[in-house]
């Protein structure tokens, strides 16, 4: 079995097993982790492994193989901690945008500099953030709906952003499409926390304030 991983680098031999049978027989046959499989693992927390099969002589394949899964060596506890401490890294972007915005209304901050301000800090450190949040290891699978709503939120969030560039250089006093991103964000955030909290709960893991959030 080898992980799909990104990098030709990053590939390795996780388990391998030889086995043989007569013709027509069933075959069930358990890998064991390799030494360097299973310090790959350790290291990573959770790989995606992509089952290879090598036939040798006459021997022909009746079925097919099983489709690439995830394996993990994270408790839902481990993970949650990474994934919280992955979200406190870098500040507060949606706080400083609230902030921002906030000082525009009140004339304070012209257009121009705030939509400077949001192209050129805000989004490029929501960015790093979501590509912090990809690179996690892949979750225990009780946890996979806080990795969807996570990178949904991310999405919604920069979305937002960049209409909110749009919408401070056009000129215009009001525009109606960069509030609607925000509020499709806010609510993807709000069933986030909501998730994390329950988590953390059940897990034992303090979660931050949701201003202390990244998404």
């Amino acid at each position: 079995m080898q992980p799909n991983a990104r990098a030709k680098a990053d590939r390795v031999l996780l388990a391998t097993r030889d086995f043989g049978a007569a013709a027509g027989t069933e075959i069930d046959a358990l890998a064991r982790l390799t030494p360097e499989g299973r310090a790959f693992v350790e290291r990573h927390g959770a790989v995606r492994v992509v089952p290879v099969l090598t036939l040798r002589g006459k021997t022909k394949l009746k079925g097919t193989l099983p489709k690439p899964y995830a394996m993990t060596m994270l408790t839902p506890e481990q993970w949650l901690r990474r994934a919280v401490d992955t979200l406190s890294v870098g500040g507060r972007p949606r706080l400083d945008l609230n902030l921002l915005l906030d000082a525009h209304r009140a004339d304070r901050v012209s257009s121009a500099d705030a939509a400077r301000a949001i192209s050129r800090e805000i989004i490029p450190r929501r960015e790093r953030a979501l590509r912090r949040v990809q690179a996690l290891p892949i979750p225990p699978r009780e946890l996979r709906p806080i990795v969807v709503l996570l990178e949904r939120s991310f999405a919604q969030s920069l979305a937002a952003n960049h209409a909110y560039v749009r919408w401070l250089r056009s000129g215009v006093r009001y525009d109606d499409v960069a509030w609607r991103h925000s509020a499709k964000a806010t609510q993807t955030k709000a069933a986030l926390i909501e998730r994390l909290n329950r988590a953390g709960r059940r897990y034992g893991v303090r979660v931050p304030a949701p201003t202390g959030l990244w998404p």
